[in-house]
């Protein structure tokens, strides 16, 4: 379990590091805003991996300059160490792998039941958009659809790898930070914080093609609900890993994006 001492918000930290999230987080996204083409653009294929590993390169910043805490000891209190007990981290490392991509999955369907989005299952014409010009001509979008499918689990191991970046830096640093307000005060905040600093991306018209408030608001209101799941998991088992793999799990199964109704 992951424990609070008694001890208050360290509101300086807290502050610092969402700062430095975000404001990461834009200066990646700066080469999209510039290009016309936007997440056509070639940059995307680097821009977005980048703007991934802001969140970790913030909580470094904090912990390892502004609080000046050892290495060794930046690594525990991040939930990158200790690997153990390993059957606990397997079990909920297993569970979140499985649980996280249908929770993903679930949302999407909710969102179109409700026609805030609509699901091009037919063409595939929101995952076409996404792809660079220069993919479009290789195959079908469909042919490229299943190729992506067959190739989660090593998209997943990839993913994983990002989304450490963003786990160290959420679940990591955020999360624990907050905990003095209450376990639920500091998931929910923590999750309302993960939407925000995808408003870069989402004003591009990134997940939802809706490149305004409403986007963002939608953004915030997944990156909440998801990002539950995963708070709870960094909680429970005391590591940041379960997230972790949950998160590039989920990332790696959601395959075609919504578009408007």
């Amino acid at each position: 379990m992951l424990r609070v001492d008694g001890v208050t918000v360290r509101w300086r930290p807290v502050l610092t590091f969402t700062v430095l999230a975000c404001a990461f987080g834009w200066l990646a996204c700066l080469p999209l805003r510039i290009d016309p083409a936007g997440l056509a653009s070639a940059h995307a294929l680097w821009v977005l991996p980048t703007m991934m590993l802001t969140p970790c390169g913030a909580a470094a910043i904090v912990v390892l300059l502004q609080q000046r805490v050892p290495v060794r000891q930046a690594l525990g209190q991040l939930g990158v160490v200790p690997l153990r007990p390993v059957g606990k981290l397997v079990r909920f490392s297993l569970g979140a792998i499985v649980l996280l991509p249908l929770v993903v999955v679930a949302g999407i369907a909710v969102a179109a039941l409700l026609r805030l989005v609509r699901l091009d299952l037919d063409t595939f014409s929101g995952y076409a958009a996404m792809l660079p010009e220069e993919a479009r001509d290789i195959a079908p979008t469909g042919v490229l659809v299943l190729v992506q499918v067959a190739s989660i689990p090593i998209a997943a191991v990839l993913n994983g790898l990002l989304a450490f970046g963003e786990e160290v830096g959420w679940r990591g640093f955020l999360l624990p930070a907050l905990r003095p307000l209450g376990d639920w005060p500091a998931v929910l905040i923590t999750g309302v914080v993960w939407g925000v600093w995808h408003s870069p991306i989402i004003l591009l018209g990134y997940n939802f093609d809706r490149p305004d408030v409403f986007g963002v608001f939608l953004m915030i209101v997944g990156a909440t609900a998801f990002g539950t799941i995963l708070g709870w998991l960094r909680i429970w088992n005391g590591s940041v890993w379960p997230a972790v793999l949950g998160h590039g799990w989920s990332r790696a199964a959601v395959l075609v994006r919504r578009v408007p109704a």
